[in-house]
């Protein structure tokens, strides 16, 4: 004999647990980087970790710079959150002052790991040599021939793309903007997504000048450790556990059977 009202119950715990998004609450939270540094083509084995900004685009002189950035995502938010948005936000603090060109900046998933150092130059009469060079590296530090000096290179210097990092873009912005602003695209959720999903994929982003053939691109941007870090502005959904739904569907069906039970 057939039993209604178990069949209609079934059908709203399928509807509830294949509904992501009932009974969702929205928040917000913004990140900043557990570690950020630059590649230095002219100084490939040198160190920026520790340095207050890092560097991205093409010098005047036309040596590359590339940028790595990274966020922890697993303190804040809960299993199963859905991204629904994210922003990056970067403030620029320094350009070429003869000689600045435009470009658009983009990010790129890396897909491999790399450290990110502590080395800053603060200046000396000895060594009259630019804040974003940098100084050598210390073993396990990122530089631009090696993802961690002396133990593990890029693919090829400066990263490889397809191999240490997604060739396909994440985000683009302006390079001239202030701030410099990666507005949220399908793209960036998908990463922080997958991210968030596997933490133990989560290398950050590797920052570039769509333009590096282009001389006087190059743009230092305020890290971590530079009282503007970078802000990674992420909206995320909660659902509820579909336990709690089962149990609560469960509890339904009971109380169908006791009513039933009592008006025969």
């Amino acid at each position: 004999m057939k039993k209604p009202w178990l069949f209609q119950h079934a059908i709203l715990l399928v509807a509830l647990m294949g509904s992501p998004g009932a009974n969702a609450e929205e928040f917000s939270h913004t990140f900043t980087p557990i570690a950020d540094t630059s590649l230095i083509q002219i100084e490939p084995d040198r160190n920026h970790g520790g340095a207050p900004f890092f560097n991205a685009g093409t010098t005047r002189t036309g040596w590359r710079n590339r940028a790595l950035i990274r966020f922890d995502l697993t303190e804040i938010l809960p299993a199963g959150a859905i991204i629904t948005s994210a922003d990056l936000v970067l403030e620029p603090v320094r350009r070429p002052i003869i000689g600045a060109v435009s470009s658009s900046f983009a990010l790129h998933r890396v897909l491999r790991a790399w450290a990110e150092g502590d080395k800053i130059f603060e200046g000396t009469l000895d060594e009259p040599i630019s804040p974003g060079l940098g100084l050598p590296a210390s073993p396990n530090e990122a530089t631009w021939n090696d993802r961690f000096a002396f133990n593990g290179g890029w693919s090829a210097p400066g990263g490889m793309a397809g191999v240490d990092f997604s060739g396909l873009i994440s985000a683009t912005a302006g390079s001239d903007g202030s701030p410099v602003v990666f507005s949220s695209t399908p793209e960036l959720v998908a990463d922080l997504q997958h991210w968030a999903n596997q933490p133990a994929a989560n290398f950050g982003w590797l920052l570039m000048s769509q333009s590096e053939e282009v001389w006087g691109t190059a743009r230092g941007l305020a890290s971590r450790e530079s009282e503007f870090p970078p802000q990674l502005v992420v909206t995320f959904t909660v659902v509820p556990e579909p336990g709690s739904l089962v149990l609560w569907c469960l509890g339904l069906g009971v109380a169908a059977v006791w009513s039933r039970r009592k008006s025969r």
